[in-house]
């Protein structure tokens, strides 16, 4: 078994990552604002809130695989989790204090969607309750930076084996709903199985490949039937969050989307979105409803407005802006 990095494997997760990134995006626009006259949408996003993050967290355990080097010493481990931590939180910590303090000024001024209750406490529930908190929308790159500092001991105490890796996905799922949500532990447990499967297929993706341009299309038509019976099934976030694997990663290969650039940049572009995107929807929307309220068929015009400054005005910002300070650029990268 090979993991020696392949440019047509890194752009097709690449891919996959824009349409994830974009799905996420989608799902944010409402946020707490109330909006009526376009239930259209409310279906749109239950059914996006699905499978989304299950197919995020696949594709973050396939990454996670994809570039680990083995960690055999306990400084080996603390120089890991720096490492991490270094790529990951400063930018959480960095865009959850602007967010706070952001919310706290601006909602004198225009509608702003779950204001911190003070800045301080605002700060704390980042820390303590992220998912929470007035910085929520973050809550994925907390638990991943948790994942990281769980995944060399769980190599370390299962050597690796898949079928534990599973298991230990599969117990915590079960228990999920039964644990805190301090320090987004209920998070985490949710989606470590989700995470495994990704784990275990960047190990065997080639056969995994082969599998779906055999039986792809068997996938897709299967999690299209299980998104209009998913009310059918006692678990459908897991259902639908399976089935969405094979089926998102076939659709992403279809030859209209196969060489897609626009995906392989929002792919690339995948952490400044998810940090930024509900920043400058929560400002646009803010702005907008300013000029006109967002209820029924204006909704048709805010939508397609939201989900362009989501996706769109954080990669503006990236290479126009904070690529030109190499500070920023690093922790945005």
């Amino acid at each position: 078994m090979s993991l020696i990095p392949n440019k047509s494997r890194v752009f097709e997760i690449d891919r996959a990552k824009g349409l994830a990134i974009l799905l996420v995006v989608i799902g944010h626009i409402e946020g707490r604002t109330p909006l009526s006259g376009a239930d259209w949408y409310g279906v749109l996003k239950q059914w996006i809130y699905l499978f989304h993050m299950p197919f995020f967290m696949f594709l973050s355990g396939f990454i996670m695989e994809y570039t680990y080097k083995p960690v055999t010493t306990v400084s080996g481990y603390f120089k890991f989790v720096r490492g991490k931590f270094m790529r990951l939180m400063p930018a959480f910590f960095a865009v959850a204090l602007l967010i706070v303090i952001g919310k706290t000024v601006a909602s004198h001024l225009i509608h702003v969607d779950n204001v911190p209750q003070g800045i301080w406490g605002g700060l704390i529930d980042i820390v303590v309750r992220p998912v929470y908190s007035s910085a929520s929308a973050l809550w994925y790159i907390y638990v991943l930076f948790i994942y990281y500092l769980l995944f060399p001991i769980l190599k370390r105490v299962t050597g690796g084996a898949s079928w534990l890796l599973l298991s230990i996905g599969v117990i915590a799922y079960v228990v999920h709903a039964d644990l805190t949500s301090l320090l987004a532990l209920n998070r985490v447990a949710e989606y470590t199985l989700f995470l495994m499967i990704g784990v275990i297929l960047a190990r065997h993706f080639d056969a995994f490949i082969r599998g779906l341009d055999k039986f792809g299309w068997v996938a897709l038509g299967l999690f299209v039937v299980l998104s209009f019976s998913h009310h059918l099934f006692p678990y459908p976030k897991l259902v639908l969050g399976l089935a969405s694997i094979p089926a998102l990663m076939f659709f992403i290969r279809l030859p209209v989307l196969r060489d897609s650039e626009i995906l392989l940049t929002w792919g690339k572009y995948v952490f400044i979105i998810y940090l930024l995107n509900t920043v400058f929807i929560g400002l646009v929307k803010g702005i907008g409803l300013k000029v006109m309220p967002w209820d029924g068929l204006n909704f048709l015009i805010y939508f397609p407005l939201l989900v362009a400054a989501g996706m769109l005005l954080p990669i503006t910002l990236k290479k126009w802006v904070l690529a030109k300070w190499p500070p920023l650029d690093r922790m945005t990268a």
